[in-house]
């Protein structure tokens, strides 16, 4: 009896396994376009890829913005106190420079 079981149980595993293989899903797209012919075929090719050199642009400003900003920060951060204390340190006091030969 135990070894129908195991036996039922075995193949149910394989059956299990076939399935689990058996579904495959492929999906293609193709990313080549008839190429555009005649005399104006640079000029539109060129307005298709303007708008993806534009977000390039926006992405490359976010990304410096990201960086640069943290750093604009702690530059703030430390230069704020020195500021602060250079104002409030005592001044030297002024040699008095001679009068001027004229």
């Amino acid at each position: 009896m135990q070894t129908d079981i195991d036996v039922t149980q075995s193949a149910l595993a394989v059956m299990h396994k076939r399935i689990d293989t058996a579904h495959l899903v492929l999906t293609y797209r193709s990313d080549a376009a008839p190429a555009a012919s005649g005399v104006f075929a640079p000029v539109a090719h060129a307005l298709q890829s303007s708008l993806g050199m534009a977000m390039q642009v926006v992405a490359l400003m976010i990304s410096l913005a990201a960086v640069l900003a943290p750093l604009a920060i702690a530059g703030a951060l430390v230069a704020w106190p020195v500021r602060h204390w250079r104002k409030r340190r005592p001044k030297p006091a002024e040699a008095s420079a001679p009068p001027s030969p004229i």
